[in-house]
């Protein structure tokens, strides 16, 4: 995973090089001016319904949205079978190296609380992942294009579930992991149809995120004549992804109410990072930390992160359920079955 991210930085810094440093960063600076500018909500959006099945516990959705004209958006959404009126919707945003089949994984314990909830693949991810044949430089540059589709795929995305008839817009809710919670906090600060967000381990200021342990130990391992120039290059992929950087816009999701959670010993997501996403978040905020490595990395903590922020969000929503943040019954065996498999599959 992270050799493939270290590879991209790499090409990054060697085109700067070939390229020339001045003429490159006025390129740059032009396009960190337009980065956001992509959204246009009046594009049609050609919508197919590929699939429609009952699951046990919920009802699963395939369809494909396009988000700008010929870039389809694989998306999957499930919500309560015998669902009457209009459903509260949970956007998940997944992880750098997640597709949208994950919604699946835990869907449910949101599901039985009454949530419709939506994942669609990010760009370079599931069905969007780039050709075998597409150089480095292609890889690059897709790397540095995945931010902004993202946060824009997410506002399209809303666009399209305000024309369902089946999703109540002002009960729109995010959830946000690792890589989804980075570009989820801009997708919160552009978009205010989200009435709340939870960031789940994610982080602020890219230049102390890239200086995170796992990166370190990968290029350590494998690139060890670096160690010289990784300042450098860390400094100057900052640069590049500098609009992306959610340590820009994380404080306009307020005055919603934003949950951040974070690892203590995350080999992923720096100390640091976190902390100054946390810091730079506007009021109301609620700020959780837990013991251990990344969010699934780490086992022993994946069904209580989940289960902390789904009673958040019910929290959020209690003034639609009639003053009550209660949890259905059902929700405790289910994370219990969801913890017990996490753990199994990580013997």
């Amino acid at each position: 995973m992270w050799k493939r991210i270290v590879i991209v930085l790499l090409v990054v810094v060697v085109a700067m090089l070939g390229a020339g440093v001045a003429t490159m960063r006025i390129e740059l600076a032009d396009a960190h001016k337009h980065y956001f500018d992509v959204y246009d909500a009046t594009l049609p959006f050609n919508v197919e319904v590929a699939e429609k099945t009952a699951k046990e516990g919920y009802v699963l959705e395939k369809v494909y949205f396009e988000s700008r004209p010929g870039e389809c958006v694989p998306t999957l959404i499930t919500y309560p079978p015998n669902a009457e009126g209009k459903l509260p919707l949970i956007l998940f945003l997944h992880g750098i190296v997640q597709k949208k089949d994950f919604i699946e994984e835990i869907t449910l314990p949101f599901t039985v609380n009454g949530f419709a909830m939506a994942c669609f693949d990010q760009h370079m991810q599931g069905e969007r992942k780039l050709p075998k044949e597409a150089s480095t430089w292609d890889s690059a540059k897709a790397f540095f294009d995945r931010p902004w589709k993202t946060v824009n795929d997410a506002r399209r995305f809303l666009d399209y579930a305000a024309t369902r008839g089946d999703i109540d817009m002002n009960r729109v809710y995010l959830v946000g992991a690792s890589y989804g919670a980075i570009t989820g906090s801009t997708f919160a600060a552009f978009d205010k149809r989200v009435r709340a967000a939870a960031l789940v381990y994610g982080a602020g200021n890219i230049e102390k995120m890239l200086d995170a342990r796992m990166i370190n130990e990968e290029i350590a391992k494998d690139y060890p004549k670096l160690k010289p120039v990784l300042p450098f290059a860390r400094s100057f992929v900052a640069y590049v992804l500098d609009p992306a950087d959610p340590i820009h816009y994380v404080d306009q999701i307020a005055p919603r109410p934003v949950l951040i959670q974070n690892g203590l010993d995350d080999g992923l997501i720096a100390t640091v990072a976190a902390e100054q996403l946390q810091a730079k978040a506007g009021d109301p905020k609620t700020i959780k930390w837990y013991p251990g490595d990344h969010i699934g990395l780490d086992a022993a903590t994946v069904a209580q992160v989940l289960k902390d922020g789904l009673a958040w969000i019910i929290e959020q929503d209690k003034d639609y359920r009639g003053g009550s943040a209660a949890l259905s019954p059902e929700t405790d065996p289910i994370f219990a079955q969801l913890q017990a498999r996490v753990e199994g599959e990580r013997k």
